[in-house]
């Protein structure tokens, strides 16, 4: 276990750390033989969240908490090992006496047991001969009450949150609709949802095949438009074998490979998906080909059977594609966030709901009683109800339908009349249709409050859509996928398959029975909902992707414990009202996790090379990064796209921190509504060095791409004779580009010679940009940034000056102009306002690099307190450095 792996896990989750802490979980981790970063600090989440309020850790707490999770544990394997009985769930202690105290807030999250309430060992187990259980059915044989089962201590602790620890703590899981919802249904496929009487395993294979390259066809267009949107330049045949292969290839020879893209369909005729026996199915003229795939080069990617993709890489002559790239992902769409009139609180619980070996339905018993004490307004129940695998039901003495029947009923009975229940089917259980999607159950009584439901489904709850499926695609994706260089997460990676395959069940090998029809119609995720259910036996977690918060509860009867999910959504307007104001006002914003910065980039002025180091810094820094490609390489937004943009990039906190650079002018952010405005850099050059220097790249490129054919190749006319022709290549006002993309979208920045166009752009310089350097001192303009935001730049001073980075793109032929030249440029306005506009940039910089050194060179780290406060207000007092 290293530092780097758990300081992205805290990173990850807004933990607040220093050296002495991760040190310390390096130790513990070591002393306790604990390999996985990401279980290490979702124990300390759930530790803190039950025991501290949320706290963040210091070297004595998280010393307890891996006392208390590690040696405990070790405690209890010894012990079970000793026993016969070793039962999994959730426990029901009867004939245990109780010592009733209040109930913990975070009991929602799991074990319906109250984590404050201590069980008292009973002095004389009394076993009943016939148990009275609400849901057990009639039975040939006896049907006892485990009364061997050990007391859960972890009962009702936390194993996952979402959102600020303190604020989770305080949250109210109360009822707040009085059964006042509004639930219904939401179509999946054409205009359809899947009913009771949908007839499956009917279409013949022809029908099938049909769909199959229906899917092929729309995914394939999905991942191509993405591909185009993008900044996503190719690499040539003979870049690919040079520089993968070290293979030259002679001009005089014709070359007998091809560069090749091909949109397919990933497949495996192995039992384990491997780099060795993977290959695409593709349509060519109409008939299906099979191309074997040679990934030995392709320096990342993820893949699974069934996934389509579009390849990109060499066709030999042996029909196999030597790939270079694997290209998947597709454009997204999101449901509108909701609006909210109350909060709403909802329950989210997987079955099975009882042991693998009887039908006593003590979990379930156990659920039903936390809803009833704390009834949500919405409770989600997945299946199986009665697992066809479990090994008592050969003991039933009524039919399965009956006993279904009348389970569901007296469930329903049991709970607050105002809780609706959503249940959802399973293809595993013994009342339901044995195909995948599942038809909804089918029970005679009916109930207002009950809704039915077919697996997979989107249910609209008051405008919040909820995505719910009780089938395992989690674990079926981790365990046929082939991931290379794409991270250690598999649930965001998994998670993301179904996003951008656009399907529930994105899989095509499996072992669970698929119509393949039915799931064409009824198992699209083309627009992602609000929350996404995915039950699986992997661990729980509760998930931001893309605005889509993704929960899997767990099983309420699981192999170790069971567990289940409380969410409760706020109207967005009113959340900070609602939480006590104390904890506003003390609730500690972590304003390097919010950084947002824009680096909108002056084309040829050295942004390649500061672009290229922050892309080697993202991993390391643990931060996003985006380019931002706008249609034409328009330098200006259209007014939707304004707001748009404003909006997305403010919103958009799955990306947090963020770097977002391309060729785009300056846009205000508060012109459009938004409080909290993104932090803006930029690097600025002499006006005639940067017309100069475009000039000769547009004939002769750089060496960043120096097989890419540009735009005036073939032209050998130098800038001295374009001026004195007086071509518009090198035309003056070529040179107005500094000026506008500092002054911004307004129509006058774009005028050549505008004097408003200069006022505004040094204006904007001074008070919206955080820091603008100059080309020529480039290391210098790095070094402060890493001073002022290391969240993002740390260690990139190193980096550049030890990298190659510093001298990444060079223009590959370039004639420095005459004096005469020069002197001609120099006298015009334009030039003047440019380089008045240069020289201010520099002036302010080096006015701030002056502010960062001592005598002798060294860098000064400034610091500030606050002292003779008045009144006094306790321990508030301390360094503004974190």
């Amino acid at each position: 276990m290293s530092k780097e792996e758990i300081e992205e896990q805290f990173d990850q989750y807004g933990v607040i750390y220093n050296d002495a802490i991760i040190e310390k979980c390096v130790e513990l981790c070591l002393e306790y033989g604990v390999t996985d970063a990401a279980e290490f600090a979702e124990n300390w989440l759930a530790y803190t969240v039950s025991k501290l309020n949320g706290a963040d850790p210091t070297v004595t707490t998280i010393t307890e908490m891996a006392r208390n999770e590690y040696e405990n544990k070790e405690k209890k394997q010894s012990t079970n090992i000793k026993s016969e009985d070793n039962d999994g769930g959730l426990k029901v202690y009867g004939n245990y006496v109780e010592e009733d105290v209040d109930d913990d807030i975070m009991d929602s999250y799991i074990d319906p047991t109250s984590p404050k309430r201590k069980v008292a060992r009973p002095q004389q187990l009394k076993t009943p001969k016939t148990p009275k259980l609400a849901f057990t059915p009639m039975s040939y044989s006896p049907l006892p009450l485990n009364e061997s089962k050990k007391v859960n201590e972890e009962a009702g602790n936390a194993l996952c949150t979402f959102g600020r620890a303190q604020l989770v703590n305080l949250n109210q899981w109360s009822q707040f609709r009085k059964g006042n919802l509004r639930v219904s249904l939401s179509s999946i496929g054409d205009g359809k949802y899947m009913s009771a009487n949908t007839l499956y395993m009917v279409a013949p294979s022809i029908e099938h095949c049909q769909y199959e390259y229906e899917e092929l066809y729309k995914i394939g267009v999905e991942i191509c438009k993405r591909f185009q949107e993008i900044e996503c330049p190719s690499r040539t045949v003979e870049e690919i074998l040079q520089e993968d292969y070290g293979l030259n290839i002679d001009e005089n020879k014709p070359f007998p490979y091809d560069k090749i893209r091909c949109l397919g369909r990933v497949h495996t005729e192995t039992e384990n998906i491997s780099e060795y026996n993977i290959f695409i199915v593709a349509l060519q003229d109409e008939q299906l080909i099979k191309l074997p795939l040679d990934l030995i080069k392709c320096k990342g990617y993820s893949l699974f059977p069934g996934q389509i993709v579009l390849v990109e890489g060499i066709l030999t002559d042996g029909d196999t594609i030597m790939v270079d790239r694997i290209l998947s992902a597709t454009n997204l769409t999101y449901t509108p966030t909701p609006k909210l009139a109350l909060p709403l609180s909802i329950v989210v619980a997987s079955g099975p709901y009882t042991a693998h070996d009887n039908l006593a339905y003590e979990p379930l018993q156990d659920l039903v009683k936390y809803c009833t004490e704390n009834p949500p307004d919405i409770l989600i129940l997945t299946g199986p109800i009665v697992q066809k695998t479990n090994t008592a039901i050969h003991t039933m003495a009524e039919r399965f339908d009956r006993h279904f029947e009348r389970l569901i009923s007296q469930l329903v009975k049991n709970l607050d009349p105002n809780t609706h229940v959503l249940l959802v089917s399973s293809h595993e259980d013994i009342n339901s249709t044995f195909v995948y999607p599942t038809h909804p159950y089918d029970i005679k009584t009916k109930f207002p409050n009950l809704h039915l439901l077919p697996d997979p489904c989107i249910v609209e709850v008051d405008g919040v859509h909820i995505g719910i499926t009780s089938t395992d695609i989690m674990n079926n994706l981790n365990e046929n996928q082939l991931s290379v260089n794409e991270g250690n997460d598999v649930i965001k990676r998994s998670v993301y398959y179904m996003f951008h395959q656009k399907s529930f069940f994105p899989l095509r090998k499996s072992n669970i029975p698929v119509d393949i029809g039915l799931m064409h119609q009824y198992a699209k995720l083309n627009t992602l909902p609000n929350l996404l259910i995915l039950p699986s036996k992997m661990k729980q977690f509760i998930r931001d992707y893309n605005n889509c918060l993704c929960i899997n509860p767990g099983h309420v009867f699981g192999e170790t414990t069971g567990s289940f999910g409380r969410v409760t959504i706020h109207p967005t307007e009113t959340l900070l009202n609602e939480m006590p104001q104390t904890l506003v006002q003390n609730a500690p914003v972590d304003f390097d996790e919010e950084l947002v910065v824009i680096y909108n980039r002056v084309p040829k002025t050295g942004s390649t090379s500061f672009v290229n180091l922050c892309y080697d810094l993202f991993k390391r820094n643990k931060f996003h990064i985006a380019h931002i490609n706008v249609t034409g390489n328009m330098h200006v937004l259209s007014l939707p796209n304004q707001l748009k943009f404003a909006r997305n990039v403010s919103s958009w906190n799955a990306m947090k921190p963020a770097f977002y650079h391309g060729h785009v002018a300056y846009l205000d952010f508060s012109k459009y509504g938004i409080v909290q405005k993104p932090i803006y850099i930029n690097l600025i050059r002499k006006p005639l060095d940067r017309l100069v220097s475009y000039y000769y790249f547009l004939r002769y490129g750089d060496d960043y791409r120096p097989y890419l054919v540009r735009h005036k190749a073939g032209d050998t006319m130098t800038f001295d004779e374009c001026v004195e022709q007086k071509k518009s290549d090198c035309d003056v006002n070529n040179m107005w580009l500094q000026i506008p993309f500092f002054c911004g979208h307004a129509a006058e920045c774009w005028v050549p010679g505008s004097e408003w166009a200069l006022q505004q752009a040094k204006q904007n310089l001074v008070r919206e940009y955080f820091l603008v350097g100059v080309t020529e001192h480039m290391e210098e303009f790095i070094s402060m940034l890493e001073l002022s935001l290391p969240r993002l730049f740390k260690g990139a001073s190193d980096h550049f000056s030890t990298s190659n980075k510093s001298h990444l793109r060079k223009t590959k032929t370039k004639v420095e102009p005459k004096q005469s030249t020069i002197d001609k440029i120099q006298n015009t306005a334009v030039w003047q306002m440019e380089n008045e506009l240069y020289e201010f940039a520099l002036d302010q910089f080096m006015f701030l690099k002056k502010k960062y050194k001592l005598p002798g060179g060294k860098n000064v780290v400034q610091d500030f307190f606050y002292e003779k406060i008045k009144p006094k207000m306790g321990n508030v007092g301390g360094s503004a450095k974190k």
